[in-house]
């Protein structure tokens, strides 16, 4: 079992330390989003064409993503979710609470789709 991360006022324990979790999403600001593509745009067309080139691109997108992404949690149970407070440097999160009939896994994968 994983470390707990909060612990929702209904009493859902959020985890830490596993992954695939149903009630986990990271997100990108729309106001970040499109310096993001242009990253992503910069890896795959200018990133040289030695494998260790490729590989630092590739590093070096993934340090943008863990800079620019933001937390959010949805309750299983409560259905209550959780967003990172962005300008809070101890990580505090807001919460807001759902109407009673929405769904409890908004979070949950779609899975992805390549053409």
């Amino acid at each position: 079992m994983g470390s707990v991360e909060m612990t929702c006022g209904c009493g859902f324990r959020f985890l830490n330390s596993t992954d695939n979790r149903s009630y986990v999403a990271h997100w990108i600001a729309d106001q970040d989003l499109d310096e993001f593509w242009g990253h992503i745009d910069n890896a795959i067309e200018k990133s040289g064409p030695s494998a260790r080139e490729k590989e630092a691109a590739c590093m070096n997108l993934r340090r943008l993503l863990l800079s620019a992404r933001q937390t959010i949690w949805q309750c299983p149970e409560c259905g209550q979710v959780r967003l990172n407070d962005p300008d809070d440097p101890a990580g505090n999160t807001h919460a807001f609470q759902p109407e009673s009939d929405s769904p409890r896994n908004i979070l949950k994968s779609r899975k992805l789709k390549s053409r």
